[in-house]
């Protein structure tokens, strides 16, 4: 054994170049492989927080309006009770706000204090399905009663101080609602990603949301937890068609339900002609290809060189087998090597994810730990060590210890056999590496194009506030101060974030609907001067206006919505909404309120005088800091103690493409760390090359040959490999492409000249890395090569 590890030390300081190329590439693809690993298994952990994984499940609907399909996971505010009443199989079923967005902000009130904190309104089997750690209440019983709310431990203690002062206290919350605390849960890990800081009961919500009582109208959640022996098929049977009961179905439009396991909806919730059609889970698919593609790469690099050199290892297996050694203890030499590279490669490596890691959690927007005892982590560890082990040393080794002792020691030892493989590989690395360079600029040209394409409304100089704690009740003096602050010209209100209207509804009737008709439009509550305040275009009709009364029960549409409706005049058609006659008062051009992942859908915007919502406020352009520092003075005033809180829209709006951003980001410095480790693997081979044909290239020299000669003699068989990686990568790299833009609605057109560009940084990449050398070999004194031996 130490016979074999003396020999394995020094082949590689005998080979210090080579053994550093090998272990560079090797160290940098296991170093970010492991990242993405990491990633990974984090990913893979959110939301499995529920009693039992493989029993709790989200409903979605699954909606057939007019030919085209639409999901969504808003269904009606009072479907959990329905459901567990009329299936039986259904042991547990809760309505909650909003586990698949963002959780309502409320201020809370308790002695002298007021804080906000993010809340979820559930029914009292919410409990019973998520796996909140409760530390005082009866977790079962905790949302029994109306006035019941569950808080968590930050909660209690920002509060009350403790545990102990706040249980069975009262709180008050802004609407005017005294509950009582009759639960406290430990805060909620980072694997689950619909945490809040309290949960109220479900009563509360019907009470200031009473829409949600509406069969026609969507927007919560519902969790269903089925019975032990339940079916699942046969429950998604009975679930299906469960609402035509309450809404009726036509041949031009029905509901359809469908479920989800939960722990499945962080990484699959996106939604393609009604059904759930990836997600995330995209990302997680794709960058475990991309990091076993570096990480083969590199593989790739080690096997080539190990090959290549193998001409100068022959008379060392000859001697070696002369001597009595046998081909399995060469073999096992060879591995010995192998392993003892890629061990070290290993430690480096994990050393250098150490250090990583904080940069990497900031890159990704996550909070990964090095999993020290995790004993999954380490078992996966071991078992890389040995495929990397196998794939990158096994060959090489039987290669090499295959050389017949009495060829090689007549030096007629032929290693040119396996050179088919070798291009083979170099082919593959350059596949791999131009493939993600044209994943890269699609991905990036997407990316710009959501970011700069016109939305249909000035997204410029506008920000959001929330209407939080006293604002709901103080709202009217709030507007009248905002408006004498210079550099506003105007302000108005919506009931959600104008990037992302989701509450829909049938509930709309005009002249002409068909009797059993039933479309499904998009709505939101808003406030005067919402057009002016949004910068939309108004094609006809005017906006809601405080000097004119009839308005308050007036409707605006967008132009989706009068195709809907089949109105060729609309202006001052009557119209009844949730049974609530009046008129369109306006049309709008049709403007994007969701991300460009969905068409445009029929808008239908009503007005109200809402104490809850979203402050909208259009700044004059160079007035930001005066205006922010002005409504922050306002917002104390109103809220004092509170923080003020405020957001731009044009932020807003970017926040839609987290996932565009990440796979931007990482698939830019995975195709620089793909072009990088086959750049190492050409110079290994370059300088073995060069050093195999160093008295060729002298004696060519002393013949006459240019130096351009000699530089195409050495360079044309790379740049040979790099003309087939392109072509081979050209059609594969537009299929994956074609395929990621099909996600979108609205999508630029994937151009000749990408395929081409990433084709030339390949090239480019060969020639400074092949040239150099060679350049540095043809400018070589001939003699000096000739001579040699």
């Amino acid at each position: 054994m130490s016979h074999s590890l003396k020999i394995t030390i020094r082949s590689a300081f005998g080979g210090k170049v080579y053994t550093i190329i090998n272990m560079l590439g090797l160290v940098l693809g296991i170093t970010f492989g492991l990242l993405i690993f990491l990633w990974i298994r984090n990913e893979r952990q959110i939301d499995h927080t529920t009693v039992d994984n493989d029993r709790v499940y989200i409903i979605y609907g699954n909606y057939y309006i007019n030919g085209q399909r639409t999901g969504q996971y808003g269904t009606p505010g009072i479907l959990g009770a329905a459901l567990k009443k009329e299936i039986p199989e259904i042991l547990y079923a809760a309505n909650v706000s909003w586990l698949k967005d963002t959780p309502d902000k409320v201020l809370y009130e308790a002695g002298n204090k007021n804080l906000l904190y993010d809340t979820y309104y559930a029914d009292a089997d919410f409990f019973k399905m998520m796996n909140y750690p409760f530390i005082m209440g009866d977790k079962a019983n905790a949302l029994a009663s109306p006035q019941s709310i569950c808080i968590s431990e930050t909660m209690a203690k920002g509060m009350f101080g403790s545990l102990k002062a706040a249980f069975g206290q009262s709180v008050h919350t802004e609407t005017g609602k005294d509950l009582r605390i009759t639960g406290i849960y430990k805060d909620l890990p980072n694997t689950a990603s619909a945490k809040s800081d309290c949960v109220i009961n479900w009563s509360t919500f019907l009470e200031e949301a009473p829409y949600a009582k509406d069969w026609g109208n969507s927007g919560p959640n519902t969790m269903i937890m089925l019975a032990k022996n339940a079916d699942p098929q046969q429950v998604a049977k009975k679930l299906e068609h469960f609402l035509y009961k309450y809404t009726g179905h036509t041949e031009q439009y029905h509901r359809d339900l469908g479920m989800q396991l939960f722990k499945d909806s962080y990484l699959q919730d996106q939604f393609d002609n009604g059904h759930l059609a990836g997600g995330r889970i995209d990302l997680v698919h794709l960058f475990t290809v991309i990091a076993i593609f570096i990480i083969a790469i590199a593989c790739i690099n080690f096997i080539n060189l190990s090959t290549a050199q193998a001409g100068q290892r022959a008379k060392e297996v000859g001697v070696r087998k002369v001597a009595g050694a046998s081909r399995s203890r060469l073999i096992i030499q060879f591995m010995m090597e192998s392993v003892l590279l890629i061990l070290l490669s290993i430690f480096v490596a994990l050393v250098i994810i150490l250090c990583l890691l904080p940069f990497f959690n900031s890159f990704v927007g996550q909070q990964i730990s090095f999993p020290f005892s995790d004993l999954y982590f380490w078992l996966i560890i071991g078992i890389s060590a040995i495929a990397i082990a196998a794939a990158a040393g096994l060959y090489p080794a039987i290669f090499i210890s295959s050389f017949k002792p009495v060829r090689v020691l007549k030096g007629s030892v032929n290693i040119g056999k396996n050179a088919m493989l070798r291009k083979s590989l170099v082919i593959f690395q350059f596949i791999i590496a131009i493939v993600l360079i044209v994943a890269t600029v699609i991905v990036t040209q997407q990316l710009g194009y959501m970011q700069k394409t016109a939305l249909g409304y000035n997204k410029k100089n506008l920000i959001d506030i929330p209407i939080q704690g006293n604002m709901s009740k103080k709202y009217t003096y709030f507007t009248q101060e905002a408006g004498n602050i210079p550099g506003i010209r105007s302000l108005s209100t919506i009931q959600e974030v104008p990037t992302n209207i989701g509450s829909s509804t049938t509930g709309v009737a005009w002249p002409g609907k068909g009797a059993n008709e039933i479309t499904s439009f998009t709505q939101s509550f808003v406030g005067y001067n919402f057009i002016e305040t949004m910068g939309l275009h108004l094609i006809a009709g005017r906006d809601f206006a405080p000097d004119r009364a009839a308005d308050t029960a007036g409707y605006i549409i967008n132009e989706s919505a009068q195709r809907a409706m089949g109105l060729k005049s609309p202006i001052g058609q009557p119209i009844t909404f949730w049974g609530k006659k009046g008129e369109i008062i306006g049309i709008i051009k049709d403007f994007h309120f969701a991300s460009l992942h969905d068409a445009i859908k029929p808008l239908i915007l009503h007005w109200s005088n809402m104490n809850r919502g979203h402050t909208l406020i259009r700044i004059e352009p160079g007035m930001t800091n005066k205006v922010l520092a002005g409504l922050k003075q306002l917002y104390k005033k109103v809220n004092p103690g509170m923080q003020f809180n405020y957001a731009f829209i044009e932020d807003d709006y970017s926040k839609l493409y987290q996932n565009e951003k990440t796979l931007s980001k990482i698939s830019s410095i995975f195709s620089f760390l793909a072009i990088f480790i086959s750049g190492l693997g050409l110079l290994g081979l370059i300088l073995h090359t060069v050093s195999r044909r160093k008295k060729e290239i002298g004696i060519r020299k002393v013949l006459g040959a240019k130096i351009s000669s000699i530089l195409m003699l050495l360079s044309k068989d790379f740049i040979y490999h790099v003309m087939i990686a392109f072509l081979i990568a050209t059609p594969v790299s537009w299929y994956i492409m074609n395929r990621w833009l099909s996600q979108y609605a609205y999508k630029i057109d994937i151009r000749w000249w990408v395929f081409l560009a990433a084709g030339l940084i390949a090239l480019l990449i060969t020639l400074l890395t092949v040239g150099l050398q060679a350049l540095k070999t043809a400018q070589a004194n001939p003699v000096e090569a000739i001579k040699s031996e």
